[in-house]
């Protein structure tokens, strides 16, 4: 590939009577090169970026001499798709306004880089293809700051990846999929704030699918964006997205790109290990969790009320924190705030609420108070029943736990009467053969031997 820097005199790119100094590439995508440049008229002025459309795969030469030198010369055979390509870029524009909420202000009225989106010019014609000017700020790419090598260290890549994902989390909010979530396209100020550009691939949610950009970038794009088939639908959803963030975070811990079975070697992702990836990790991934959380619900309470659904579930994953860490008091504390929101909006009677019993009852489970949590279990149970087909997964689970409460409480007939049901259940929707169902069947024979009675 021939980029601008290696024709252009004195690497000055004018656009629209304006005139810039291209300083190197900042990133190369599927259809782009982005450079970081300076507009020559006020080189003590902030940097922009200068993204130039430019697909791969069209076998694209540019004029070498003369002066049309770098404008881009296109195989006549390619020429309709590449005009097709085209109108991408133009709906890559509209969908940043959308982003930024662009529609009283305009790029050349307003340059701040205020939010999680940088404001951009309308795409300009020029050597025969598009460029758009992009405001941004002293930064640099998470592509180059990985070749410096400053994720040395497990906090730092913690950070990083805690940054990316709230940068991610407000084109969530806005209705938009990324899908092209990698280190190329991550743009970090030198203030520490995260920011996703190009926007090509961008996929509103609810829209017809046919009509989206189809990238993929090997390593860091999901399943679904790189095996394609012809005779099955493609589901796209945040995880899509997340997938892409957690092959990031892969990048920077182990220092090279993910394979397919990276994600296979389970035993190498425990936190408690003292071999694996993630070794040592456990109590800063809680501490980081619970700031993340923190963060994210005053943003909530105050965008969204109290009241709202998604406020209602932060509550709930910040006690989920505390009951990972092991801090169940911390826990009982959070789940009773949640719990009064669920019984109060959500209702009695839905399967969120019985999610929060539960959750309840593990935590006092932990403290060893068997008898409350039976009761806990018992509630949650109780809307189970109304609610869920009656061999559903979440039965194993909470029929595992009665079991074990009564058994620590020395009830061991009922402990085997529990631990029955969720064999029952495990054997019809997962198997005689599946691991929960062996190691129940093995709880079941280990009380009837010391029962002396038939398994």
């Amino acid at each position: 590939m021939v980029s601008l820097l290696d024709l252009i005199p004195n690497n000055i790119l004018r656009l629209k009577g304006r005139s810039y100094r291209l300083l190197e590439i900042a990133g190369e995508g599927g259809h782009s090169i982005v450079y970081l440049s300076r507009p020559l008229d006020n080189e003590s002025s902030d940097y922009v970026m200068i993204k130039e459309f430019f697909p791969r795969g069209f076998d694209i030469k540019r004029i070498e001499q003369g002066t049309k030198k770098g404008m881009l010369l296109i195989p006549p055979s390619k020429q309709n798709e590449f005009d097709n390509l085209k109108s991408w870029v133009l709906r890559e524009s509209e969908i940043i306004k959308k982003l930024r909420d662009d529609r009283l202000r305009g790029f050349d009225n307003d340059k701040s880089n205020s939010g999680y989106f940088f404001p951009c010019s309308n795409p300009i014609a020029e050597n025969n293809t598009l460029y758009t000017i992009i405001a941004t700020e002293s930064g640099e790419m998470l592509s180059k700051k990985i070749k410096r090598g400053v994720f040395a260290d497990f906090i730092s890549v913690c950070n990083c990846v805690l940054k990316i994902l709230e940068a991610l989390q407000q084109m969530h909010k806005a209705g938009f999929l990324h899908l092209d979530v990698s280190p190329d396209n991550i743009h970090f100020s030198d203030t520490g704030i995260a920011r996703l550009i190009d926007y090509n691939s961008a996929f509103r949610i609810g829209d017809n699918q046919m009509n989206r950009n189809k990238t993929k970038k090997i390593g860091y794009s999901a399943e679904e964006l790189t095996h394609v088939s012809r005779t099955k639908a493609v589901t796209l959803g945040y995880e899509t997205d997340t997938y892409s963030v957690a092959a990031i975070f892969f990048r920077l811990l182990i220092n090279r790109m993910p394979e397919e079975d990276d994600w296979d070697k389970r035993s190498k992702w425990l936190l408690n290990s003292e071999e694996g990836y993630l070794m040592g990790a456990s109590k800063l991934l809680v501490k980081k969790t619970n700031d993340f959380l923190s963060r994210a619900l005053k943003i909530q309470e105050k965008e969204l009320g109290s009241k709202h659904p998604d406020t209602i579930a932060t509550y709930n994953n910040i006690a989920m924190a505390h009951l990972n860490q092991k801090d169940f008091t911390k826990a009982i504390i959070w789940l009773h705030i949640a719990l009064d929101s669920h019984e109060k909006i959500l209702g009695e009677n839905c399967f969120d609420t019985a999610v929060v019993y539960n959750n309840m009852a593990s935590a006092y489970d932990g403290q060893g108070e068997y008898r409350k949590a039976l009761e806990w279990y018992s509630k949650s149970l109780s809307i189970y029943e109304e609610v869920l087909d009656e061999e559903h997964l979440s039965f194993i689970v909470i029929f595992n736990n009665i079991a074990f409460a009564n058994y620590s409480l020395g009830n061991a007939f009922k402990a085997l009467k529990f631990f029955r049901k969720a064999l029952h259940i495990s054997k019809k929707s997962l198997g005689i053969e599946h691991p929960t169902t062996l190691l129940i069947n093995e709880r079941v024979e280990f009380i009837c031997k010391a029962m002396n009675i038939t398994a």
